[in-house]
């Protein structure tokens, strides 16, 4: 399991962008689908870079988080989440999910 620590964001690349009324960092309530955050390391639309996306079951949103550096992307995602590891099956860049 990934011990999760604080950072000095200022020393850090680090961007968010979220869907303007839902901050995907919230406890799943009754109204919403079941979230799920996807690591990636250098996917094609943000080379060199890891990068989180939020899905809702296998539906993707908005939700995005990006990083050069793996420790702070995970220390950005919510803190009640559980880490599995990728498969062998998964895209490459995959490196790991949080649910």
């Amino acid at each position: 399991m990934t011990t999760r620590r604080p950072f000095n964001l200022s020393q850090e690349f680090v961007t968010r962008a979220t869907a303007a009324e839902d901050d995907g960092f919230t406890a799943n309530g009754p109204e919403r689908a079941f979230s799920l955050w996807t690591v990636y390391d250098s996917p094609e639309d943000y080379p060199g870079l890891y990068v989180a996306r939020r899905f809702e079951l296998d539906k993707p949103t908005s939700d995005v988080l990006v990083s050069n550096s793996l420790d702070v992307l995970r220390a950005l995602l919510p803190p009640f989440l559980h880490r599995i590891p990728r498969s062998a099956g998964d895209v490459p860049c995959i490196v790991e999910t949080w649910i």
